[in-house]
């Protein structure tokens, strides 16, 4: 399990290095994501910190896809009113006339936002991976790329990940930072 520490009362020093996840990304880059009001300062406010104190923040390229993603089914959901039926419809959805170029701005905008202040950390595939990445999903409640993070992570000496994703509770030897009351009890 993961030591899970709150990030409202977490100190940070310039020798502190973290990795942001994909959904703190989306809380402190875009507006349009599907954050939770209660929760974005308390990240805003830890990264604002985190910055000051000269520590260093990562973000990687495998969370400006999943942000692609998820920005695209938020424009989708504010233009129908609902979430759409299946992959075919939000496939026919990404066709319609400015539709792409509005959601590559926010993208853009977002992720613009986010390379101000965080370095992007590379997250190379290795053929050997696809073991570890099995191993990571049997033993943990990981999903989608968060397998991948974590390795990116370890291999760059970075304990410590960001993230309000109660998954990576389950992953042994990283610190989560998070203001997610659900992992802190």
């Amino acid at each position: 399990m993961a030591q899970c520490v709150d990030i409202r009362r977490e100190r940070v020093s310039a020798s502190d290095r973290f990795l942001l996840d994909t959904n703190v990304a989306l809380d402190v880059g875009s507006p349009l994501g599907p954050a939770s009001p209660q929760r974005r300062p308390d990240y805003s406010a830890f990264i604002a910190r985190a910055v000051s104190a000269g520590a260093r923040l990562y973000v990687s390229m495998l969370s400006l896809c999943e942000m692609a993603h998820v920005l695209e089914r938020e424009a989708y959901r504010a233009h129908h009113g609902q979430p759409p039926a299946s992959q075919d419809e939000l496939k026919r959805f990404r066709r319609e006339s400015g539709v792409r170029e509005a959601a590559t701005a926010r993208l853009s905008n977002a992720w613009q936002q986010l390379t101000s202040f965080a370095e992007v950390l590379e997250a190379s595939v290795r053929p050997d991976d696809g073991t570890e990445i099995i191993t990571l999903l049997r033993e943990t409640h990981l999903d989608g790329y968060d397998p991948l993070l974590v390795l990116a992570a370890r291999r760059a000496g970075i304990a410590s990940v960001v993230t309000h994703d109660s998954d990576f509770a389950s992953v042994r030897d990283i610190i989560v930072l998070t203001a997610n009351r659900k992992m802190l009890l």
